[in-house]
């Protein structure tokens, strides 16, 4: 039995919507949000397909705890569409959330997996079998799709592009 979001929507303020009827920017809440989705059925399809790791968790045998909800731990992760990595989204009232207690050694076990781009609006940090790196904008393409660099411990920049799906070293 899938068990709902309950009362957390937090996706509801920090992702992006961009359709043909509705856009809503990043990291603003959405004018339809007052405690729940005041269009729930009629929704726009990248919210009624949306699901994050939490809320998957909760059809499997091994669920997600509740303090590692996104609104709990202040942090929203997901698979992401492009590419073979996850997305998280800090909640920008709370930028440090991510950096702490369970939600930080989530993040670094998840991390051994899979790669985690990480957001709080407005830094950037990749994380990658258990390391953390800080990231920075190099260029945003027509799509809004950002090419980010990584500035590695060692000095090496890294950008990874989400239209080849790969990162590229930069000379």
């Amino acid at each position: 039995m899938k068990r709902g979001c309950g009362d957390c929507t937090l996706c509801c303020t920090v992702l992006g919507v961009r359709t043909a009827d509705f856009e809503k920017p990043k990291y603003e809440k959405c004018p339809h949000e007052c405690g729940s989705c005041s269009i729930h059925a009629t929704r726009p399809d990248p919210c009624a397909t949306f699901e994050c790791v939490w809320l998957h968790s909760q059809d499997m045998s091994k669920t997600m705890p509740r303090h590692l909800r996104p609104d709990q731990c202040h942090v929203v992760i997901a698979p992401s569409p492009l590419a073979n990595f996850f997305n998280a989204w800090v909640d920008s009232r709370f930028p440090g959330a991510w950096k702490y207690g369970e939600t930080h050694k989530f993040l670094l076990r998840l991390s051994q997996r899979m790669d985690i781009a990480l957001t709080d609006g407005s830094k950037f940090w990749r994380i990658k079998g258990g390391e953390v790196h800080q990231m920075e904008i190099i260029s945003v393409d027509e799509n809004g799709y950002q090419q980010l660099r990584i500035m590695a411990p060692d000095g090496a920049q890294f950008a990874y592009d989400p239209k080849a799906k790969q990162q590229v070293v930069v000379e």
